[in-house]
């Protein structure tokens, strides 16, 4: 199970890298969308931007 907001953007970028062989892989993630680290970032700032201020994240 994932914890974290960044674990879940590396599952996304390359979920081969989770699972070597996996099941029921959605065929719009054939292909990994291999997000650079700068790119990774910029998605967790974004999305920490739309969170609600009074629900805690970690950094």
């Amino acid at each position: 199970m994932m914890e974290t907001l960044e674990e879940v953007i590396d599952f996304y970028s390359d979920p081969y890298e989770f699972v070597s062989a996996p099941i029921n892989l959605d065929t719009l993630m054939i292909e990994p969308l291999n997000f650079t680290v700068q790119q990774k970032e910029d998605l967790v700032n974004f999305l920490h931007s739309l969170t609600d201020e009074n629900i805690p994240f970690r950094d």
